[in-house]
């Protein structure tokens, strides 16, 4: 199957990135630059290990719910599947250590490096995946799936390693899909884009 390029979502008609250039607070000249170019960047070292401690300490009992119900209605609920991989949703507004995570310097940095000063969060889930099962988990956009308006957006993914109740993530697999950045991308034939996990 041949990849294509991402194309803009059929409602997002007219939106347009505009690159940031103010001056940086947490990122270098370079990855701010990369991000503009490419929808992505890589930074490493950001959390403490008793920041992550804390945030896995959080998500772990509502996960362990949030699964529970996921087996007692069969085991299989859209893509979560009990014992194998599993998304909890608005954390935020369930704890509020997760709150305060969520208001954390590098990410009002990060927003300030590369949308403006005045943003909101759109989306917050943890996403635990339990064995070395290989799984399909095709390239996508939270925002793709139901479409709320055109706007300088970026997913951010935070890998806690090996602790907790999931498996450890390695962003080394991770491929985002150039042009995320650009607002809400097509989902159409997603498995077919750059980035897509076969």
């Amino acid at each position: 199957m041949s990849e294509r390029q991402p194309r803009p979502h059929p409602l997002n008609g007219d939106f347009q990135w505009v690159d940031r250039t103010v001056p940086l607070r947490r990122l270098t000249p370079d990855q701010r630059d990369a991000f503009n170019r490419l929808g992505f960047v890589r930074v490493e070292g950001v959390f403490s290990p008793t920041e992550v401690a804390e945030v896995i300490a959080a998500i772990d009992p509502f996960e362990a719910a949030d699964e529970q119900t996921v087996r007692e209605a069969g085991g299989t609920v859209s893509i979560a599947t009990a014992d194998v991989i599993t998304f909890t949703t608005h954390l935020v507004k369930r704890s509020q250590t997760l709150k305060t995570f969520a208001g954390h310097r590098f990410f009002k940095d990060l927003c300030h490096d590369l949308l403006a000063d005045d943003v909101r969060l759109y989306w917050d889930q943890s996403v635990y995946k339990k064995t070395g099962k290989v799984q399909e988990f095709p390239w996508h956009q939270d925002n793709g799936y139901t479409f709320h308006r055109a706007a300088a957006v970026f997913d951010l993914l935070a890998a806690a390693g090996g602790h907790g109740r999931g498996q450890r993530l390695s962003l080394d697999r991770a491929r985002p899909a150039p042009g995320g950045h650009a607002g809400p991308l097509d989902h159409a034939d997603r498995l077919q884009m750059p980035g897509a996990r076969r």
